[in-house]
């Protein structure tokens, strides 16, 4: 059978590999997942990450207990207070360098522990983020959108040259095909889409070969061009202004929306997602946003957040609540787009989500701690819901 080698003792070791084996590694182990979607947010949410699981650590780990020493963990309470210790200035000094380097060796133990679970299911390949369906579900909320497929020459040609060299040859062949062929109707008065193209093809196929030759690559570069960005974006951390994720609050109901449904169609529950936090339209003021999927069997059919207005005002206010422990005023200020015009009383609308009228749909609304339910517009099946 394999041999195993005799695992050396931790205070017999001569490097720090291991360090976090046993009890250490029973706080930094459950933060994997949330860590690599942090990651992969970009270093800003990384960072803020980070500091979560250090502070958690330095709670139940004291930075007096010696590396090969098994630390006794301490019970976990986020909302406790700090103890607060009386330091010399030598002890204070040694305290900040001992939690600086503990801190450091954390994020080196979850970068390598990210990067071998990336390489066992990867092979230590490189995916090609365009056949990640993930990524490219992701990409859409941010507006990103596959390119078409690479133009070809004469298409190149058409796009290039289709007013000065194509065009005067269409009109001139259409006002004979008219001419020729009885049976155009009289409503028939431009050439479609496939005419123009089979002209464009003919006098494409006249050109000079070079020419030709430098039409195609043209085409060729420019679709690989558009691939290339196209990954780019994809492997590309989301923006974090004020414009991009506006640009994506505003598309949440119509990117969720269709996810919705098919949890519904597939669980046969009804679903409703609930966000909230800084909105740059509103000048960084956290409110709340849902969307919703699936209606009651009264008469009228009103989603979950239509149903009682003022009890789900309170799911939302509660909710605003928490959101003022998730965010600090600096970080609501930064969230503003820059000289946003007073919006507090223009309404934000989602589109609807389309389906049956007897039992799906669509309800979001944009409510602040402030907003009371009984000014919301009631939402109907013809038109989006509306909030204020």
């Amino acid at each position: 059978g394999k041999r195993t080698r005799k695992r050396v003792a931790k205070e017999d070791r001569k490097n720090l590999r291991l360090w976090a084996e046993g009890a250490r590694e029973t706080i930094l182990s459950p933060h994997l997942d949330a860590y690599q979607i942090a990651k992969d947010q970009g270093r800003r949410q990384e960072r803020k990450m980070l500091k979560k699981i250090c502070r958690e650590f330095h709670a139940r780990v004291s930075w007096r207990v010696k590396d090969h020493e098994e630390p006794v963990l301490k019970e976990w309470d986020p909302n406790a207070l700090q103890d607060v210790e009386v330091l010399s200035e030598e002890e204070e000094a040694a305290k900040v360098a001992r939690v600086d380097e503990l801190d450091a060796r954390i994020r080196r133990w979850f970068t390598y522990r990210l990067r071998k679970i990336r390489k066992s299911k990867r092979s230590n390949k490189e995916v090609d983020p365009r056949k990640d369906p993930y990524s490219v579900l992701m990409a859409t909320l941010s507006g990103v959108t596959a390119p078409p497929k690479a133009l070809q020459a004469y298409q190149q040609f058409m796009r290039e040259s289709y007013e000065e060299k194509v065009a005067p040859i269409v009109a001139e062949r259409w006002e004979q095909e008219k001419n020729d062929n009885s049976k155009l109707s009289e409503r028939t008065k431009e050439p479609k889409a496939g005419f123009r193209a089979a002209v464009a093809r003919q006098v494409f196929a006249d050109l000079a070969a070079e020419e030709r030759k430098a039409i195609g690559d043209r085409a060729k570069k420019e679709g690989a061009d558009a691939k290339e960005s196209y990954s780019a974006s994809l492997k590309a951390p989301p923006s974090q202004t004020p414009e991009a994720r506006q640009r994506c609050i505003d598309g949440v109901a119509d990117f969720v929306g269709p996810i919705l449904q098919g949890l519904f169609a597939h669980t046969g529950l009804h679903a409703t997602l609930i966000m909230g936090g800084p909105i740059p339209m509103f000048g960084g003021e956290i409110r709340t946003l849902h969307v919703s999927y699936g209606r009651n069997r009264t008469v009228l059919g009103p989603h979950w957040p239509q149903w009682d207005k003022p009890r789900f005002a309170e799911v939302t206010k509660f909710m605003i609540e928490y959101l003022h422990t998730a965010y600090t005023p600096q970080e609501c200020a930064q969230s503003a787009l820059n000289a946003a015009p007073d919006l507090s009383g223009a309404p934000y609308t989602f589109n609807d989500v389309s389906g049956d009228d007897s039992d799906s749909g669509s309800d979001s609304d944009s409510d602040s701690d402030s907003s009371s339910s009984d000014s919301e517009d009631e939402a109907e099946d013809e038109r989006p819901p509306h909030s204020e």
